[in-house]
């Protein structure tokens, strides 16, 4: 958090009237009327702050706090749609749409249902603008070693499945890295599920000279396929590559051979 940042949330944190307000809402005491638009306004505040500087993320947090405790206790949540619809959020605003939680009563509204479908995943779940625009971008992305750094849950593996779709060719041999054998089958079944079409090894004793096919392999596995077998990836995918290449000899070994 930036130091202009805390100053400034502690600075209101510390006025009575807000203090007293948020506190009723988050421990679910009631609001007056007053109090309800006094502390939506404040949230619409934190709104505009952000907007004029996008450091500021713990002011969109807090707003976003605001909404949804303010939405789920009233059974009030026009405030949570049009924060979710004007910030990319739309598998909530999918979900409200869905559950009848939202009645769409204006213009804006439908065009904002309307576009969700542009969002839906082959894997049929809804993305966020944000997570949308990032596998766009990074599958567009033409250079030969690239990156996608995204917290938990963001949609990696979907990533995976779609630059494969993208990418693959009769002849490619591709290499899927993971860094524990706990997620080996995980990524197989992935991958598996995902209808490829090339036959899926999950061991280097399971190469047969294929002329293409993907591995699904731990480091080791793979260093053992490279070094006894002479074989090349022409797409190598590193899974969680903070834990793989991490500076000791072995990952140095896997990360530097030649072939890759």
């Amino acid at each position: 958090m930036l130091p202009e940042e805390k100053r400034k949330l502690t600075a209101i944190g510390k006025q009575e009237d807000f203090q007293e307000i948020f506190e009723k809402l988050t421990t679910n005491r009631e609001l007056t009327f007053s109090e309800k638009s006094l502390i939506l306004a404040t949230a619409i505040i934190f709104l505009k702050h952000y907007e004029k500087d996008n450091r500021f993320i713990s002011y969109a947090d807090l707003s976003y706090y605001i909404f949804l405790k303010y939405s789920l206790k009233y059974n009030d949540f026009d405030p949570l749609f049009d924060f979710s619809a004007n910030f990319g959020f739309y598998p909530i605003v999918s979900t409200l749409i869905n559950q009848d939680l939202y009645r769409e009563d204006s213009f804006t509204d439908y065009l904002v249902s309307s576009r969700i479908e542009e969002f839906r995943n082959p894997k049929d779940y809804i993305e966020t603008l944000e997570q949308n625009l990032k596998s766009q971008k990074f599958l567009e992305d033409l250079a030969n070693e690239k990156s996608y750094l995204a917290p938990t849950s963001f949609g990696k593996s979907s990533i995976i499945v779609d630059y494969l779709r993208k990418n693959l060719t009769a002849s490619s041999k591709v290499g899927i890295i993971v860094p524990t054998k706990s997620l080996l089958m995980q990524t197989y079944q992935m991958i598996r599920a995902a209808d490829l079409r090339k036959r899926i090894i999950m061991h280097d004793e399971m190469y047969i000279d294929e002329d293409s096919f993907i591995a699904v392999f731990t480091q080791e596995r793979a260093l053992r396929l490279i070094n006894r077998r002479n074989v090349f990836f022409d797409i190598l995918i590193i899974d969680e590559a903070h834990n793989i290449l991490k500076h000791d000899g072995q990952n140095r070994q896997v990360y530097n051979t030649p072939h890759l």
